[in-house]
């Protein structure tokens, strides 16, 4: 009779279980807006685990390219090197042909002078033999005259013996014996100014040839000197370019050395973001086994709680029989209750589980974004990295045009140099 008065009383409403939540101290059954929750919460869950194992693969693949990135930068920083040794050996060779082209400066200068005094010397020569080919013309010009007045004195003392040929011929035949010494003595004075004269035309001839040679001479001292003070010239200006190949040699050195100070910057910042990308690539790797293994728990857990679902439903089934039947068997609400707590020891073991998912899920998130913001710093590092290696390779490609248009400066100088020995 009592147990029918209390099937007749209202059944009271589960307590500590509102708002599809499941107080941890509860000891009523799951009902259906708790497994609306759990499922939203597994449901929750798997998205995030399937989210963040893309988060975590897309940490892979910025880890993979800041590591590409890195080894792109190593490669650049490797050629600038290069490019710097390059522009160390081209300044070495402009040094030594600097100091070729001074001794060749120097060595033009001595026969510049040397052809200077040449040419002076000839020139005073030239002065004095004109002088003494005036003498000559005045000496010819005088002994002519003396030819001419004694063979006058003969030809007169000549007629004056055959005038007196009546007279007396010891005087006669003296002044015969007189006029033909005198005429042999104008001969022979004759003869020897012809001579003499012939003697003169021939040194006057001789002179002009030697004046022609000498004026040939003194032309080609004249053009030697202009050759040779263009040499100077062009020796000065081969100085000067010399000077300036010098200083763009120095500059060059100096784009090298900060080329090659940059390229040790860029090696340096290229191997910590490599290393920074490997640190990225391993918690990226480690991010995704997390993310699987979250997925996995998800995915048990969702089964777990399909399975409890179940149970749940069993339970429901069971409790509406139990229902029934305790109008018959009163004993039977005693197994119901049992039924009713292990039910309830079931859900929140499996809120608990849940619960760890949910940890889990989350901490696989955080490790996902943390290998993320890590492959992007990472990333990062790589392309400044990058950048740094292609500036040094730039500078080094400036140093070296720079060290070439030196060299070619130098050579440049040294053939004009060569070209003005050769000429002077």
């Amino acid at each position: 009779m009592e147990f029918r008065a209390n099937l007749r009383q209202p059944l009271a409403a589960p307590t500590l279980v509102e708002d599809g939540l499941i107080a941890p101290s509860s000891k009523q059954a799951i009902n259906g807006g708790q497994f609306a929750q759990l499922e939203q919460t597994l449901y929750t869950s798997v998205v995030q685990s399937v989210n963040t194992k893309k988060v975590a693969e897309q940490a892979v693949t910025l880890a993979t390219e800041a590591k590409q990135t890195a080894q792109t930068a190593n490669s650049n920083v490797n050629s600038a090197i290069a490019r710097v040794s390059e522009v160390e050996k081209q300044v070495v060779k402009n040094t030594a042909d600097i100091t070729k082209l001074n001794g060749s400066v120097s060595g033009l200068s001595d026969r510049i002078t040397t052809a200077t005094n040449t040419a002076n010397e000839a020139k005073n020569g030239i002065s004095d033999l004109n002088t003494q080919i005036e003498r000559v013309n005045q000496n010819v010009t005088a002994l002519t005259g003396r030819v001419t007045q004694a063979e006058q004195t003969a030809n007169q003392a000549l007629e004056l013996a055959k005038l007196n040929t009546g007279s007396s011929a010891e005087v006669s035949q003296n002044a015969i014996n007189a006029a033909s010494e005198a005429k042999a003595l104008a001969q022979s004075a004759n003869s020897n100014a012809t001579r003499a004269l012939n003697t003169a035309t021939s040194a006057l001839s001789t002179i002009n040839d030697i004046q022609a040679d000498v004026a040939l001479a003194k032309s080609d001292a004249n053009a030697a000197k202009s050759n040779a003070e263009n040499a100077f010239n062009a020796a000065t200006a081969s100085q000067d370019t010399a000077n300036l190949a010098v200083r763009n040699s120095n500059n060059a050195e100096s784009l090298a050395n900060n080329a090659k100070i940059t390229a040790e910057g860029a090696v340096r910042t290229a191997t910590t973001a490599n290393q920074t990308a490997e640190r990225a690539q391993t918690t990226a790797t480690r991010a995704a086994a997390t993310a699987n293994l979250a997925s996995i728990s998800a995915g048990n857990a969702e089964q777990l709680a399909q399975e409890a679902k179940d149970t749940a439903t069993q339970a429901k089934s069971g409790l509406v029989v139990t229902n029934a039947e305790l109008a018959k068997v009163a004993s039977t609400q005693t197994d119901l209750k049992a039924k009713s707590e292990a039910n309830e020891k079931a859900v929140s073991g499996l809120t608990g589980r849940v619960a760890n998912v949910e940890t889990g899920v989350q901490t696989a998130q955080t490790q996902a974004s943390n290998a993320l913001n890590q492959s992007t710093e990472a990333k990062a590092t790589s392309e400044q990295a990058n950048n740094n290696a292609t500036q040094a390779k730039t500078e080094a490609q400036t140093a070296l045009s720079t060290a070439n248009i030196a060299n070619a400066n130098v050579n440049s100088a040294l053939t004009q140099a060569q070209s003005a020995v050769k000429t002077a």
